[in-house]
């Protein structure tokens, strides 16, 4: 019975995970219907980041690094009043943290859009959007705010599905908005999306936390205040040195050439659709659990959670970079390349996908590795990389862009990302003495082999279907061209993995089997020996190192600040 609870706990908050996404990518299909690639969506993209500088200083980087460790500690009934008056001392400071930061904001906003987005290859109304933009979306900043400290509470209590709905709720009103309004209002109409997405996150995760007594307090002096100030205080000096990064990284996108901004938005549309569901998802569904083993100091559970994410990361993230990567023109083909979004916007959209997937693999690990640390309740480590990133970044991209432009900045991210992940990893597997018996090395090889496989099928495959097809231009010209060598790719990428005897296989499948209707799924084949040891761990065993453990596990995805140096980062 509790495998049943679990799997069908797991596969509710699946569907708002993928539903998440799927609006996700659907805002930036409307966006590039209808307003294409031009200098309006430059101007929003300027300004949606401008408007949420104070959120991520003060907010967004504070969720998964220090309220979701401390929170987990107080998450049992008998400490869910602590609870509560932690949480309000928190929401508390939240809110008026960010009215002086939106206040402050909308004082220097002129200036700070001024230098943005005034480069010789900006058109004269760039600037003054944006800066309209800007000071529509502010006020949307404190229900960001609030929104985020109720999904870290949330996170805390394994309430997965109520952060996962609300984020849907964000996508779905920008949605609405852009089709509904975009006659009256034009562009603008984005912007006011996002402030009433803004409200409904609140009011979507606020019945989550009914059964938490939350009172407003400036009791700061709190232990558990304390101990999330401490936590944070080095991931604060981080995101101030990214946000300084991200400013001039916008800079550099506007001096290359009108509409690399908006090329650069897209491209990075169909990476955090993998990057969301993979990384970000399995990272947050094992944060808690990570976070309880290691405060019972309980090693062997907290490294088999720790390597259960890491494999899991490593099969779902490789064959969507291949996908990504052999399949870059039909996916911008059939999502962007219609009405206002013309054939050179496709292409400039296709360079810049093409420049990112060398980073996703590196995005995603680095999740799970960053967590794994935030975990032992160490901020400092992932702070110091992410600052050499930083570095690695600025070095390569003003190396890179005077001769490659807007694909110069996007492999100077990827490399940033790279490096990130590589850092990390040699880091945190030094601190654990290694992951002997995880058998991290040789899934990766295997999953290796596969979507290496994958990629030539489905290329090969869409090659000669557009000889083929009488009318690729069409809608189902489109949908054939990109889901037939999709599927055939798929399917040579898990026939690999099950020749190859990858025990990963089995949990992927027995979730999806358990998804059908009136299916409970064939009991899954134990996960075969790797590098000559037996691995216990069965599919119930892995969601529960998942996360899954008590009240069901998540696959869900949330906005997750993973140092994404360059417009390529998720604004939403």
């Amino acid at each position: 019975m509790a495998v049943q609870r679990i799997a069908r706990a797991a596969g509710i908050i699946m569907v708002g995970s993928v539903l998440s996404r799927v609006l996700g990518l659907g805002r930036e299909v409307v966006i590039s219907h209808q307003f294409g690639a031009d200098y309006k969506v430059d101007a929003f993209t300027a300004a949606s980041h401008i408007s949420t500088i104070i959120y991520d200083l003060l907010i967004s980087g504070m969720v998964s690094a220090a309220l979701v460790p401390v929170l987990s500690e107080y998450a049992a009934p008998e400490r869910r009043a602590e609870l509560g008056r932690i949480v309000g001392i928190v929401l508390t400071g939240a809110v008026l943290l960010l009215l002086i930061g939106v206040g402050a904001l909308e004082v220097f906003a002129a200036p700070l859009v001024h230098f943005i987005v005034d480069c010789p290859t900006a058109c004269p109304q760039t600037e003054q959007l944006a800066l309209n933009m800007t000071q529509v979306v502010l006020p949307g900043v404190l229900f960001m705010g609030v929104s985020a400290v109720l999904m870290a509470t949330l996170y805390a209590l394994q309430r997965f599905s109520f952060p996962s709905f609300a984020m849907s709720s964000l996508n779905a009103a920008i949605i609405a908005a852009g089709l509904l309004l975009a006659g009256v209002s034009g562009i603008t109409s984005l912007a006011l999306g996002m402030v009433a997405g803004a409200v409904l996150m609140v009011l979507i995760q606020a019945p989550g936390v009914r059964d938490v007594p939350i009172r407003p307090s400036v009791d700061f002096r709190h232990p558990a205040v304390q101990r999330i100030l401490k936590l944070y205080a080095p991931i604060a000096l981080s995101l101030v040195i990214s946000q300084l990064a991200l400013i001039f990284d916008r800079r550099f996108a506007f001096e290359v050439g009108e509409g690399s901004v908006s090329a650069m938005r897209y491209g990075t549309t169909l990476i955090q659709f993998a990057l969301g569901i993979v990384g970000a998802a399995i990272s947050l569904a094992a944060l808690p659990s990570l976070s309880r083993h290691f405060a019972r100091g309980d090693d062997p559970a907290y490294r088999r959670t720790l390597g259960a994410g890491i494999r899991l990361v490593t099969v779902l993230v490789l064959p969507a970079a291949a996908g990504l990567f052999f399949l870059a023109v039909p996916l911008v083909t059939l999502f962007f390349q219609r009405g206002a979004f013309h054939e050179a916007d496709k292409w400039s959209t296709v360079l810049a996908l093409l420049c990112y997937v060398p980073g996703l693999p590196g995005a995603a690990l680095n999740q799970v590795l960053i967590f794994g640390f935030y975990s032992r309740k160490n901020t400092v480590v992932p702070v110091v990389v992410g600052i050499a990133g930083v570095g690695v970044y600025l070095v390569a991209a003003l190396a890179l862009k005077g001769a490659l432009g807007m694909a110069g900045l996007v492999l100077a991210s990827s490399a940033q990302l790279t490096f990130n992940a590589a850092v990390t990893g040699l880091l945190l597997w030094r601190s654990l003495g290694g992951l002997r018996g995880q058998a991290v090395g040789s899934t990766a090889l295997k999953a290796g082999l596969g979507a290496g496989l994958m990629g030539v099928v489905s290329f090969a495959t869409w090659a000669g279907m557009e000889r083929l097809l009488p009318a690729p231009g069409t809608l189902i010209g489109q949908i054939l061209a990109l889901a037939v060598p999709g599927a055939l790719g798929g399917l040579a990428y898990a026939a690999t993995l099950w020749y190859l005897r990858v025990g990963e296989l089995d949990l992927v499948l027995g979730l999806v089997r358990r998804r059908l209707p009136g299916g409970r799924g064939a009991p899954p084949r134990d996960l075969l020996p790797h590098d000559g040891r037996q691995e216990d761990i069965v599919l119930d065993d892995a969601l529960q190192a998942l996360g899954a453990e008590s009240l069901g596990g998540s696959l869900e995805p949330r906005l997750v600040s993973v140092d994404l140096a360059g417009p390529e980062r998720d604004e939403f």
